[in-house]
């Protein structure tokens, strides 16, 4: 038998007798053991090479372990494709966005509005404000007095020993924060003078008295959640009233401290001791108080000082000498039952995306002199009528996220108000910024050339596709040159090409969504390893004048057939066999002709 570990077989594959039986040459080279390990590595990089694995990210490959591998393409590196008008990502192939602006700036963008009431558009060309401001008046402003009607104050205190000690007739409302003795100012005012009114704003408002330090405290006012009694002492261990246990003398909060709610409703931020008027802005809670959403059981004043550096901050309270420097409530309205406010309403142009968009942010410029306002609210639609309804009002003129739904159309509309007949607000631009998908793009992978391919399986595919959307597949047998459609699930064992490659087009028709293709798959049947030898022949007799020419055929496992580098031997000790398989017998006898593989794993024989 021949000493294979020292043989370097190069093979020639011929034609037999006009049939497709393979025959292979071995010219026999005396090698060393290391020059033919460096040889057969060379020979397994060069065909890993050749087939296309190892070089490219994309498609991965897993052998499936019943003849078959499946190739995926999942998008893990942008160099394997082609594609336009799409993003890449790994398992996510989305239609390109694009981004724009829809201004108004000029006369002539507001002349394209639809909707016009009380505004002029000439008087000050490229801007929008009110026409007629004969109604508005100056609002009226209103104090009420923490000691008028049934208003009430205090502090409560935690220090030790002190936390059942009320302070409702201290001349001062004691606030701060340390780790000893925390002190909370509480109070309520009697809303009933402005039950007639229209609130525009409203303050509380207290008279610093003194100050233990000259540090910075912000002070955050909170609505209380409970009843309290005010209480007649003042530190007193008798207590009638109000204390940092108790909301009356006798029944406990639900926490010490008081039952409040954590959000506050207003805050005086960098309270030092400047011995003046501080001030919190408490609309909202006293709008709260007023439409019956919330009780009105008052407020309590909470410092905000962990480190404590800040001291106490000593207010004037209700018992305070001075009248005019006691607590109180600041309102600006207007009078309900009369004239005091002049308003106007402007609606934009339709802003034609042209298709389906997402829209951004709304943003705008504007000049808002004393005793004015001005809102914007957007909708959306089909531009033929079909318009969402308005949405709330924006608050933030340098950007506001729109909530109106995707669709092709947007407007706003801006609603402008005065109190004062010679101030009006003036609207100068505004912005809009949307985006949306491209309405078609197509990825393309790069050839597939599997060196151990026997036929095309089933190709296949991962989507996610909204309303409006779709995705389509095509095959190129020749590289790109011509395309067949596909469907996932479609079998292409009928196509005979040692290479495939794919395209996958995405389209949208409503632009403000977008398909996404997650994969693509092909399955395709692969020759496995070696597993067995079929002889040509199994048994043969003749004499030492005949020749047996004889054939050795690879199978795997699944019988597809598997080429292989040859090795001959006989146990007839005077006889011989080539490289071709052919025998010449020598000795009488019974024999065998064997065929293996290159390290003897497989073997086959012909008795002769």
């Amino acid at each position: 038998m021949i000493e294979h570990s020292t043989v370097l077989a190069h093979l020639r594959r011929q034609i037999v007798k006009g049939t497709s039986r393979r025959r292979y040459e071995c010219h026999i080279l005396r090698v060393s053991n290391a020059e033919l390990t460096r040889a057969f590595l060379f020979v397994m990089v060069f065909s890993l090479l050749a087939s296309g694995w190892g070089v490219n990210a994309d498609p991965s490959v897993t052998d499936n372990g019943n003849g078959t591998t499946t190739a995926v393409w999942s998008f893990q590196d942008q160099a394997n494709y082609t594609s336009q008008n799409l993003s890449l990502a790994p398992s996510n192939v989305t239609l390109q966005r694009e981004g724009n602006l829809f201004t108004d700036t000029s006369l002539g963008d507001f002349l394209q509005g639809t909707g016009f009431y009380n505004v002029n558009l000439t008087v000050d060309p490229g801007n929008v404000t009110l026409e007629n401001t004969s109604l508005a008046e100056p609002p009226d402003t209103l104090e009420i007095f923490v000691d008028q009607g049934s208003g009430k104050d205090a502090y409560i205190s935690n220090f030790p020993g002190g936390v059942k000690k009320n302070y409702g007739a201290s001349t001062t409302l004691s606030i701060q924060q340390n780790g000893v003795d925390e002190k909370r100012a509480i109070l309520r005012f009697d809303l009933a003078p402005l039950q007639m009114v229209d609130v525009i704003t409203s303050e509380l408002r207290l008279n610093l008295n003194d100050a233990t330090s000259a540090e910075p405290v912000n002070v955050s006012a909170h609505q209380v959640l409970g009843s309290w009694v005010e209480g007649t002492q003042d530190g007193n261990n008798d207590p009638n009233g109000v204390s940092w246990e108790d909301r009356d003398g006798s029944n406990q909060w639900t926490a010490s401290g008081g039952d409040y709610d954590p959000t506050p409703s207003g805050t005086c931020a960098g309270i030092t001791n400047q011995t003046t008027w501080h001030s919190w802005d408490i609309t909202q809670l006293v709008l709260d108080w007023l439409n019956g959403s919330a009780m009105n059981h008052g407020m309590i004043l909470i410092a905000d000082d962990p480190s404590g550096m800040g001291g106490e901050k000593i207010f004037n309270s209700k018992e305070y000498g001075v009248p005019s420097d006691r607590p109180k409530l600041v309102t600006y309205y207007y009078n309900s039952s009369g004239p005091g406010y002049a308003n106007g309403t402007f609606v934009s142009r339709m802003m034609d995306a042209q298709s389906g968009a997402n829209w951004g942010n709304i943003s705008w410029d504007a000049t808002m002199p004393a005793d004015t306002n001005m809102s914007l609210q957007t909708r959306s639609g089909d531009c033929l009528g079909g318009w969402s309804p308005w949405s709330q009002a924006y608050g933030n003129a340098l950007g506001s996220q729109i909530t109106s739904p995707p669709n092709r159309c947007v407007q706003y509309k801006t609603e402008l108000g005065t109190y004062n007949q010679t101030r009006k607000p003036l609207l100068e631009e505004v912005r809009i910024d949307y985006w949306k998908y491209s309405p078609r793009g197509f990825v393309e992978t790069e050839d597939i050339q599997p060196s151990n391919l026997i036929g095309w399986d089933v190709f296949d595919s991962s989507s996610s596709l909204p309303l409006g959307t779709n995705i389509s597949f095509s095959y190129s047998a020749d590289s790109g040159t011509s395309w067949i459609p596909v469907l996932p699930g479609e079998n292409l064992s009928v196509v005979v090409s040692p290479k495939m490659r794919f395209k996958a087009n995405l389209t949208a028709s409503d632009t403000s969504v977008s398909p996404t293709l997650l994969n693509m798959t092909m399955t395709y049947v692969h020759m496995g390893p070696l597993d067995h030898i079929h002889m040509s022949q199994a048994t043969w007799a003749g004499t030492a004048d005949d020749t047996l020419d004889l054939d050795a055929v690879g199978h795997d496992a699944l019988h597809n057939v598997v080429t292989f580098i040859q090795f001959w031997s006989t146990t007839d000790p005077t006889g011989t066999v080539d490289a071709n398989g052919v025998y010449n017998p020598g000795t009488v006898g019974a024999w065998r002709v064997y065929c293996n593989n290159s390290d003897d794993s497989v073997s086959n024989h012909t008795t002769v």
